[in-house]
């Protein structure tokens, strides 16, 4: 049986991967905090799984989908990966898969809550909501 759970999924200011390892800088934006909407997400999302019991042939896509909270898919397109050939041919340990998506042109269309989700083979993982806030303009 395939256990998968996502140890790290978070949005921040700036991710990377050295040999196998997650760095993360600025972990947990929350607020993207604009004078004006549209506009993009300038944002990165970290995510590190850990997954186990996986056999031979078994095959693996993450999808990271964006919605506002009535579940409605922004214009956002989905982003995936199958990171089936990634998988270590020693299966007696867990594979941890650390992966960076650069979501810095997503857009934010309105000054709203949204909620990304993290999925493995369809099944969510985890999500998080994060809000559009218009900027509030000093009065003169």
């Amino acid at each position: 049986m395939v256990i998968a759970s996502s140890v790290i999924f978070t949005l921040c200011d700036n991710a990377s991967i050295r040999d196998g390892l997650l760095s993360v800088l600025s972990s947990g934006v929350n607020q993207i905090v604009r004078s004006e909407f549209p506009d993009e997400l300038a944002s990165y999302v970290a995510i590190q799984l850990q997954i186990e019991g996986f056999g031979d042939g078994d095959t693996f896509v993450i999808e990271v989908v964006v919605t506002d909270m009535d579940g409605t898919p922004t214009e956002v397109a989905d982003f995936s990966v199958d990171f089936t050939d990634s998988l270590s041919a020693d299966q007696s340990f867990p594979f941890t898969f650390p992966f960076v998506l650069d979501a810095r042109q997503l857009p934010v269309p309105a000054a709203q809550p949204y909620r990304m989700a993290l999925k493995l083979n369809g099944t969510e993982l985890s999500h998080f909501v994060y809000y559009g806030v218009l900027m509030e303009t000093p009065a003169t």
